[in-house]
């Protein structure tokens, strides 16, 4: 073991690591689904092929182009492995990790306002098509022998798993005090994924002492969650529990204890038809404390996916821009305590059938940008992407709105066609638009609302196709107001 870390000493040196300031190592832990892997069949080249901070953005050095660029995915990570920090870029075809575009992005700001550039180490945990019950599963602690025992050992709405007939396991999440299946005939595998993320970063601890570096206490946790959890009822719950589960294990393995800052970052998905787990993420960020939103992947979803743009996946281009739109919000976090997307905020009745919306955390002033749709010829939802729901989840037919207009630099006055006569829900960007019209299962989603302040988009150096040539527009999230009858 000695020489091993002196291995790690050597290979460090040699990188020029070792004489680096400052005397920090800021971590960004990346879990999810297959988003945050940055899976692609698109032919294109990667964007991320070099690393732009060659002396400032890391990632850990397995030896493996593929493990470096998105992880050990269902591999069990081997710290015997580890042999060092490695620079960060995306050294694999088939994959252009959102990870490179975060740290890019955090490094660019930083040059850009004459600050100081940190040291940033990337670690990915996810994998493509698992839920979040695989995601969070903790090897030893949620594994039992029989369903009994995970019952006895488990909280309620918390999951466990234990060994199945077939060499293999099951997976059950506790709910009103019954084991209810999960992911059933989805392949379920071992659970090394939430592992996989403390091996790395007890790997990054060790390595940061070994070359004099401490870890920042502000831990950054990136949740890029893809489709595989459309049906999974109290995603909120679960979500919530990784999270928490999460904090706790990182004040071990950093051995920060109660100074560890976790800070969560989470990019709201464009969802399946319904957008429940869409609306989870967003409200989970309005009511958990130190949890943001991130990124709104629907426009980017839009502008930037497969064949047209019906897979979940992206183009390449697209996984730049969704890393890209994180590291903004990390870093506008950091310098002012906020990451502005707008809010639907109040309802106003102004007259027998009309109301205006009222939003906040706007850096501008709402404007309308059919862009990310025109570009692929989908369909512009009508009335900015605002449409009603029951509170049982069906669309509404009467009243409809007939049209929405901006009234003010925060207000939208929508027009209905009636009063409403029963509670519902305002939805803003839950339509039901079919992306291309013979492909009845793929629907775009969002709205064509966004912030009149953009970002500045950085892989645009990297030669990145002009879509959106130097900028990258925030769009408003998936969200819903109740709107009482009136």
């Amino acid at each position: 073991m000695q020489s091993f870390f002196i291995f790690l000493v050597m290979i460090i040196t040699s990188q020029g690591f070792a004489q680096l300031a400052p005397q920090e190592i800021n971590l960004v832990i990346t879990h999810g689904q297959s988003l945050s892997v940055g899976n692609s069949v698109s032919a294109s080249p990667n964007v991320s092929v070099v690393t732009e901070f060659p002396n400032n953005s890391f990632t850990l050095d397995a030896n493996s182009a593929a493990i470096n660029s998105f992880g050990w995915t269902l591999n069990q990570a081997d710290p015997t492995k580890i042999i060092g920090f490695t620079p960060y870029y995306q050294r694999v075809s088939h994959s252009e990790s959102p990870g490179s575009g975060i740290l890019s992005s955090l490094l660019a700001l930083h040059q850009r306002d004459g600050k100081a550039l940190p040291v940033y180490v990337h670690i990915n945990g996810g994998y493509a098509g698992r839920s979040i019950v695989e995601l969070m599963l903790r090897q030893q602690r949620d594994f039992y022998p029989t369903v009994q025992d995970g019952l006895n050992g488990t909280a309620e709405g918390m999951p466990f798993y234990i060994p199945n007939s077939n060499g293999g396991y099951s997976f059950y999440v506790k709910t009103n005090g019954a084991a209810v299946s999960a992911i059933v005939g989805a392949g379920p595998t071992k659970p090394v994924y939430y592992e996989n993320i403390l091996t790395q970063v007890r790997s990054a601890v060790a390595i940061a002492a070994l070359n004099g570096y401490v870890i920042n206490p502000n831990i950054n946790v990136v949740w890029i969650q893809g489709q595989n959890d459309t049906s999974t009822k109290n995603y909120k719950t679960l979500l919530s529990g990784l999270l928490n589960n999460l904090q706790s294990d990182l004040q071990q393995e950093t051995q920060l204890g109660a100074s560890l800052n976790m800070q969560t970052f989470i990019s709201q998905l464009r969802g399946s038809p319904g957008k429940e787990r869409a609306i989870d993420q967003f409200e989970l960020t309005l009511q958990r404390p130190n949890t943001h939103l991130a990124a709104q992947e629907s426009w980017i979803s839009n502008g930037f996916g497969l064949s047209g743009g019906t897979s979940t996946h992206l183009h390449k281009v697209g996984y730049r821009v969704l890393g890209e739109q994180i590291g903004n919000s990390i870093y506008e976090y950091y310098n002012t305590g906020n990451i502005s997307f707008a809010k639907m905020t109040s309802l106003t009745y102004v007259g027998s059938n009309q109301v205006v919306v009222q939003f906040s955390n706007l850096r501008g002033q709402l404007v309308e940008d059919n862009s990310a749709l025109q570009v692929s010829g989908f369909q512009i939802p009508p009335n900015f992407g605002f449409y009603l729901y029951g509170t049982g989840g069906a669309a509404i037919t009467s009243p409809k709105i007939t049209s929405a207009v901006i009234v003010g630099p925060d207000q939208v006055e929508l027009t209905f066609s009636s009063n409403v006569k029963s509670t519902i829900y305002l939805y803003l960007g839950r339509n039901q638009t079919l992306m291309l019209p013979a492909i009845a299962y793929s629907y775009h989603t969002g709205t064509t609302l966004r912030d009149s302040v953009q970002d500045d988009f950085y892989g645009y150096n990297l030669s990145a196709p002009k879509f959106i040539g130097n900028k990258i527009p925030r769009y408003a999230p998936i969200q819903r107001l109740i709107m009482p009858k009136w």
